[in-house]
Order: C-alpha cells, then sequence, then structure tokens
C-alpha cells in the first residue's frame, strides 16, 4: 500500500501469506529488474535499542545548493551528505542512521538502473535495518515509488521515500521536517 505523508511518499508492505519465497519482478522500459529475497519480519531485539535506519542516498532539492541566479545545482557529493544528517541536530534521537550512497542526482536523471540498485541494496542490506529512506527528488518520486513497490512487495519493513521543494540550505526549507518524519516513519515497527 502507498501512503502519502506531505511531500514524500511512504511505501510499506503488509505481510501477507508464506513469505518465504517472495520472488517479485517489473519490466519497466527497456529493461526488466528482480529481486529474489527470503523475507522476515524481524522484531526489534531490545526495547531500548534504537533502530537501525539506512538512508540510500539518491540527491534532489533536499540537498541541492542556489546559484547566485537562483538556479539549483546538485550539491558537492560530501557537502550534499553533511547538509542531510546536519539538517536536524537531534535526529540521533530517533534512530541510529547509516548512509548508502547511490548517485547524487537531480531526479529528471533517475533510470530503471538506479531503481535496480536501490531495490539490491535494499535486498542485500535487509537484514542489518529496522528501515530504509531513500532521498529523492519530487519530480520523479512517483515513478521511483511504483517501480519500487513492484520489487518489494511484501516487504515486511517501512520504506520511505522522502525530497523537499525548497533546498535544505534554506531557511524556509521543507526538507529538515521531510526527512525528520521520513526517518520516524522508516523506524515504526510496522509492515504495512
Amino acid at each position: 500500500a502507498m501512503t502519502i505523508f506531505s511531500t514524500f511518499t511512504a511505501l510499506t508492505h503488509r505481510q501477507s501469506g508464506d513469505l518465504s519465497k517472495s520472488h517479485r519482478s517489473v519490466a519497466v522500459n527497456p529493461s526488466v529488474f528482480q529481486i529474489t529475497k527470503d523475507y522476515e519480519v524481524k522484531e526489534f531485539q531490545e526495547q531500548d535499542k534504537k533502530p537501525k535506519v539506512l538512508v540510500l542516498f539518491c540527491g534532489g532539492t533536499l540537498i541541492m545548493v542556489e546559484n547566485a541566479d537562483g538556479s539549483l545545482v546538485v550539491n558537492e557529493t560530501q557537502k550534499a551528505i553533511e547538509l542531510l544528517l546536519t539538517m536536524e541536530p537531534r535526529i540521533d534521537e530517533i534512530a541510529t542512521l547509516d548512509v548508502q550512497y547511490i548517485e547524487n542526482i537531480d531526479s529528471s536523471t533517475m533510470s530503471p538502473e538506479r531503481w535496480n540498485e536501490i531495490g539490491s541494496v535494499i535486498h542485500d542490506k535487509y537484514d542489518d535495518y529496522d528501515g530504509f529512506v531513500v532521498t529523492h527528488g519530487t519530480d520523479t518520486m512517483a515513478y521511483t515509488a511504483s517501480a519500487l513497490s513492484w520489487v518489494l512487495q511484501d516487504l515486511g519493513k517501512p520504506v520511505v521515500l522522502t525530497g523537499a521543494q525548497i533546498p535544505g540550505g534554506r531557511m524556509e526549507t521543507d526538507a529538515r521536517r521531510n526527512f525528520v518524519n521520513a526517518c520516524r516513519v522508516a523506524t515504526l515497527n510496522k509492515a504495512g
């Protein structure tokens, strides 16, 4: 089921039936991608332990910077990741965050190959994290959400896509709130 929260999209999937042989594929012209995984819903080991969230970094307005003429450009990767992780100084109260770099792009250049990479990272890191946040530009976020909803069907953990309309470095940004809320949703022990 897909749920929209403000300007970010949260994807969660309800556990249904036998998940021991989850096999999903989606055809996206011109390529086909497929992920096969034995998924399990993993309960938090300790109530006092902070959940672990993997942030899949794909860029977007969330971390872009403005040129002198007001146009937005992709920030240098390291600066962009630092901006993301320092936007809210208390983010570590919500979860322990790790960042997996996918690509620092404007979402107009998102592609099926990158969708496949996002799905593969979630597949490979599934057992290590309680939830996943994907930073993404808002122009093509719906396409990525749709592709991932097919690939990650019956996933027992939240996968949250988040973006912003205003760059994170500006005072009036929506990036901070969207990223914080995405991290909160990713820590919910809910499969759907």
